[in-house]
């Protein structure tokens, strides 16, 4: 009921990703998550509909989404469609599929130490913390 309210200060996972270094690659339409830690992310994934207030970002977002999301910006999933932000579910089955060459390959051209997802999901990465609210993985270099 009060999750707005969580931060690095009351959660382990939060906290965990706070005292991490790099830049955080977040799954979703997770958002809040660079205010929650003061760590950089990525992309905001809840905020894909600020792109038309920042237009000189768009090659670079079509490229992040293209190779980290496995979205095409140009020709989205219909579930992506007017949302404005990267469907839980589509990205869920995306990563599950990325082998661990990908994973490294998105490590070093983006520079991502660490990927954060909602709870229960399920990926092919050591895992740091798996709390209520989030799960942190480690990404391998």
């Amino acid at each position: 009921p009060h999750t707005i309210f969580v931060d690095r200060t009351t959660s382990p996972a939060l906290a965990q990703v706070a005292n991490g270094s790099g830049l955080l690659l977040t799954g979703g339409d997770m958002q809040l998550i660079q205010i929650r830690t003061r760590r950089p992310v990525l992309i905001n994934g809840g905020g894909l509909d600020g792109l038309p207030y920042a237009l000189e970002s768009g090659p670079a977002l079509e490229r992040i989404l293209r190779d980290v999301y496995a979205i095409d910006l140009f020709n989205p999933p219909e579930e992506a469609r007017g949302l404005g932000a990267i469907p839980n579910e589509f990205n869920l089955a995306a990563w599950r599929r990325f082998s661990p060459e990908q994973w490294r390959q998105i490590r070093h051209a983006y520079h991502v130490t660490q990927v954060m997802t909602p709870p229960r999901w399920e990926l092919a990465l050591p895992v740091v913390v798996d709390d209520a609210g989030f799960v942190l993985y480690d990404l391998p270099d």
